[in-house]
């Protein structure tokens, strides 16, 4: 669940960021000062999305690289066993 999580917030902020060039680009045409100024602070508003986005998605990337490590290297909770003089059942866990 981390994993597809911090891979949509990676996309979405690139999503964001594509955004946010286009707006940059309609800014860089707009006749009136008001209006350039109204698209700029949009523009910067999509980029800080975009970089809150992408800050949560690696976030999100790294808690999975973390959680898929711990959980790899923990030791089955019921295991067997096979020997000339026997065979038994070992359970693990907390009590």
């Amino acid at each position: 669940m981390l994993l597809g999580l911090g891979v949509a917030s990676v996309v979405a902020a690139g999503a964001l960021a594509g955004a946010a060039g286009w707006a940059h680009q309609d800014a860089a045409r707009q006749d009136l000062h008001s209006e350039y100024h109204q698209r700029r602070g949009q523009t910067v508003a999509l980029q800080w999305a975009a970089g809150s986005a992408a800050f949560v998605g690696a976030a999100l990337l790294v808690g999975a690289a973390l959680r898929y490590r711990a959980v790899r290297r923990r030791e089955p909770p019921l295991g067997a066993w096979l020997s000339g003089q026997g065979a038994g059942l070992v359970v693990r866990g907390r009590f």
